[in-house]
């Protein structure tokens, strides 16, 4: 019998209801974002960004990620192609999902996560952080 409380269902959390167990969600959005995305990061602002056209599966990976995703251009040189969707994390929380990643990606992406993770801690002043209102 064990003594710790079932972890909610994914959507209960805010997961889409396409994925049954978290794993599913993560693995889904390690693989999207192997393809798609790009990680860096510097002492200020560590971060995870992807564009796509399709603005379904880039809401699915806010809907993960929990963060807001944007239309940043709609070509009118060109009416008929799609919007190009962005999201972007930023700071702590993408390196939180840098180390929940990094097992699932391949040896380029991992590149890319450490590098990011070793700028940003390198370069980070240490102490407390002052914060911004």
């Amino acid at each position: 019998m064990s003594k710790h409380a079932p972890l909610p269902a994914p959507t209960e959390l805010g997961f889409p209801s396409k994925f049954k167990s978290w794993y599913g969600a993560v693995v889904w959005l390690a693989g999207w974002l192997e393809g798609e995305g790009s990680f860096t990061g510097d002492r200020r602002s560590p971060r995870i960004t992807v564009q796509s056209s399709d603005v379904d599966v880039v809401e699915l990976a806010a809907n993960i990620l929990q963060v807001p995703y944007y239309a940043i251009r709609k070509d009118t040189k060109h009416p008929t192609r799609k919007p190009l969707w962005y999201l972007s994390v930023c700071g702590v929380r993408a390196i939180g999902w840098m180390f929940i990643l990094y097992s699932l990606m391949g040896s380029r992406r991992k590149d890319s996560i450490r590098n990011a993770v070793i700028s940003w801690h390198t370069q980070r002043k240490p102490g407390p952080q002052k914060m911004v209102k």
